[in-house]
């Protein structure tokens, strides 16, 4: 009897830590309940959909004072750019509660590609990119290429003057 159990207990860790591997993000509307049915779930899911667009990535977290200041100015690079640029917002929280809220006061909550990422250490979707702080942002062009792994701040002058090398 006992056997059974362990082995159904490691089955069901097998099982989510597998699923947990395929889908790195959380989307705004999507409880760690749905997250099965989430149908973006990497970063080059993202650039894929999204081929003929630049993209922007924006790395922040609820917690990081920095990346909070930033995201009132990306708005408005958002509102300028919006049908030339793709903005993705990928939050580093541990708590979804706490990156609900902040994406509600930082009016993100309406914005197809924000996500809170899951293991962001580990994760699958944003392997290689050797981020190690935030706020951080990226560039990528048309093609899809990565151009800028280090790209300007919203705040930053030369933002728009980078943005519009790759229009």
């Amino acid at each position: 009897m006992l056997q059974k159990i362990i082995i159904s207990t490691v089955s069901i860790i097998s099982f989510f830590l597998i699923l947990s591997k395929k889908n790195d993000f959380i989307g705004i509307n999507n409880s760690k309940k749905e997250i099965a049915q989430e149908k973006i779930n990497s970063l080059d899911q993202i650039v894929e959909e999204n081929k003929g667009k630049v993209i922007y990535v924006d790395f922040w977290a609820s917690w990081c004072a920095p990346c909070r200041k930033e995201l009132p100015k990306s708005l408005k690079l958002h509102k300028k750019y919006g049908e030339k640029v793709t903005f993705v917002y990928l939050s580093m929280d541990l708590d979804e509660k706490e990156w609900k809220n902040a994406c509600d006061k930082e009016s993100l909550s309406e914005f197809k590609y924000n996500f809170m990422t899951m293991g962001f250490k580990k994760s699958a979707a944003l392997n290689g990119l050797k981020i190690q702080g935030i706020p951080h942002y990226l560039i990528f062009d048309k093609s899809g290429k990565l151009v800028n792994s280090n790209a300007p701040s919203p705040g930053d002058k030369g933002i728009k003057e980078e943005l519009e090398k790759y229009l």
